[in-house]
């Protein structure tokens, strides 16, 4: 069932590996050069919260973890996904997290208990998941003050799109493309 490791970069996990299903799952954890990106443009996430929306592998939480990150809650569609991502927290003694398995826009529709001081958006490539997820967030109010936003997807029209939704409230901080896809790192407005 487990095919491919994917090595953690940093933080106190530095070295260890996360399991990730076959190459015939949907599956694509962000590349290790990125996530070393994502923590070394953020400052800090030493006692940030996460959200992990879209979660697929588990790494960018996991990856938080390593880091210091208090507390993340993962949103996990896939029910075998979901079984894979609890299987490596325990075999990590991660503790620290919620796992939920549904519907990511389901999930952002209800009322937000929690404020987020970090939150990945790594969606399917396909469809509009990434506009939803981004206007829910910020309808419901899931950002502290200073927020950190993290989200991967495909180059085309509807980058720009996302952009320029991005360039009201956030500060982009790092946009960089490789291949066909793009990674954006953006700070909330204060």
């Amino acid at each position: 069932m487990y095919q491919n490791k994917v090595r953690i970069t940093g933080g106190n996990l530095k070295g260890s590996y996360v399991n990730i299903l076959n190459k015939a799952s949907k599956v694509k954890p962000t590349k290790s050069y990125i996530r070393e990106v994502i923590f070394n443009t953020i400052p800090s996430v030493s006692k940030f919260h996460c959200l992990d929306l879209f979660s697929g592998s588990g790494i960018l939480s996991v990856e938080a973890f390593s880091r210091g990150a208090e507390e993340i809650t993962l949103i996990e569609k896939d029910k075998s996904v979901c079984k894979m991502i609890e299987k490596q927290f325990n075999l990590l003694k991660i503790d620290k997290y919620n796992l939920l398995q549904g519907d990511v826009l389901e999930f952002l529709k209800k009322e937000c208990t929690t404020q987020y001081d970090l939150i990945f958006i790594d969606p399917p490539y396909d469809g509009k998941l990434l506009q939803e997820s981004l206007n829910l967030l910020q309808v419901y109010r899931y950002f502290i003050g200073c927020s950190y936003l993290f989200f991967e997807q495909i180059n085309d029209k509807q980058n720009k799109t996302n952009l320029d939704f991005m360039n009201r409230d956030w500060i982009i901080l790092k946009d960089l493309s490789i291949g066909e896809v793009s990674y954006t790192i953006a700070k909330k407005r204060e």
